[in-house]
C-alpha cells in the first residue's frame, strides 16, 4: 500500500512539472528567433525557443543563437511590459562605475568595447535586469577590469537611447517649450525658470518670508492651454508640483511672487493662460529639478515631468 501511494504522487509531481514547463513554454507570444524591435528605439529582444524575450547588446552576444532578422515585430513600450522578458544576452556585462551603469557594448568588428551610460534604473529594469539577476551581469567597476583584463577609463563613453518616452520619468523629462496633452483637457508646457528667484519673491511684497536655510525659491514660468471642448477653470491647487535628487516632493510655499499663473479663471478651447509658478525647494536640488503634473482624477499612469532647465 506505501508503494502504491508513493507512484501515485510520484505521477501527481510528474504531471504537474509536465504541465508547469508546458505553461512557461506557452507564455511566449513570439516563435522561436522573432526579432522585437521597441518603437522609436534602437532597442532589440529576440525570443528564444519558449517564446521568452532577451534584450541583445550587441552583435558578439547573439553569436551562434537562432536570431530569423527577417521576421520582426515592433510593439510599444506598454505591450512589451506585458511580455515575458528573461535575463538579457551580454557579451561583458553592464559595468558601475559609481553611480552610472553602462552598457559594455563590444561588436563583432571592434577590437574592444565601448561603454553607453544606461539612463535610467527603468531602461536597467526593462532589459531584463532584476533582484535575482542583478549580482551576474551587474560588475563594479575594479572587478569589471580584473575579469575581462581592459581599463575602462580608457574606452570610449557614450549615452545609450532610452526605452522610455520622454516626460514619462523623472530621468528623461519632456523638454522646454514641449507640451504634454492630458485626459481631463488641459495642455501643460514649461517656458522658462529661474533656478534663484529669492530677489525677485522679495521686491514683489515687503511681507514675504525669506527661504529657509539652505533653501532657495525656484520659479518657472507655465503656459496651460485648454484641448477640451468645454470650457473649463484651471485648478492648480499644488498639482504642478517639483521633485529633485532628494526624492522629496516640492508644491510652493514662495508667498507673493510676480506674475503668478492665473488660478480658477475660466478658459475655453484654445485658449491659454500663462503665469509663474514658485517652490521653496533644497538648494542642493537645483540641478536635478523637474516639475510634474498630477491632478485630482486622472490617472497616474498619465504623470509627465518637465524639464526645467
Amino acid at each position: 500500500m506505501r508503494n502504491a501511494t508513493l507512484r501515485f504522487l510520484a505521477l501527481i509531481v510528474g504531471v504537474l512539472l509536465i504541465g508547469s514547463a508546458a505553461s512557461v513554454r506557452g507564455q511566449g507570444a513570439f516563435a522561436h528567433g522573432t526579432v522585437v524591435a521597441l518603437q522609436g528605439t534602437p532597442h532589440l529582444w529576440f525570443a528564444d525557443e519558449h517564446g521568452v524575450l532577451h534584450w541583445g547588446g550587441d552583435t558578439r552576444a547573439l553569436a551562434g543563437r537562432h536570431i530569423a532578422w527577417s521576421n520582426r515585430v515592433e510593439v510599444s513600450l506598454d505591450q512589451l511590459r506585458t511580455l515575458p522578458v528573461g535575463d538579457p544576452w551580454l557579451t561583458a556585462g553592464l559595468l558601475k562605475d559609481g553611480d552610472p551603469i553602462y552598457l559594455v557594448k563590444w561588436e563583432t568588428e571592434w577590437e574592444l568595447p565601448q561603454l553607453f551610460h544606461i539612463q535610467s534604473i527603468g531602461d536597467v529594469e526593462l532589459f531584463g535586469i532584476n533582484g535575482s539577476n542583478y549580482g551576474n551581469f551587474v560588475i563594479e567597476k575594479n572587478e569589471w577590469e580584473r575579469r575581462f583584463g581592459i581599463a575602462a577609463a580608457g574606452l570610449q563613453r557614450h549615452t545609450l537611447a532610452t526605452t522610455t518616452v520622454p516626460g514619462t520619468t523623472r530621468e528623461n523629462p519632456l523638454p522646454l517649450n514641449t507640451g504634454a496633452d492630458f485626459s481631463n483637457g488641459w495642455r501643460i508646457t514649461v517656458l522658462s525658470s529661474t533656478p534663484n528667484a529669492n530677489s525677485q519673491v522679495a521686491e514683489e511684497n515687503q511681507f514675504n518670508d525669506p527661504p529657509k536655510a539652505g533653501h532657495q525659491f525656484f520659479m518657472a514660468r507655465v503656459a496651460v492651454t485648454r484641448i477640451g471642448a468645454n470650457s473649463k477653470s484651471f485648478w492648480l491647487d499644488g498639482s504642478l508640483r517639483t521633485v529633485g535628487g532628494s526624492s522629496v516632493a516640492y508644491s510652493g510655499g514662495c508667498g507673493v511672487i510676480p506674475d503668478d499663473l492665473p488660478d480658477l479663471q475660466e478658459v475655453f478651447s484654445g485658449g491659454t493662460i500663462v503665469g509663474n509658478l514658485c517652490w521653496e525647494i533644497r538648494s542642493a536640488d537645483v540641478g536635478s529639478l523637474v516639475m510634474y503634473y498630477e491632478p485630482d482624477f486622472v490617472p497616474r499612469s498619465e504623470r509627465r515631468y518637465f524639464s526645467l532647465r
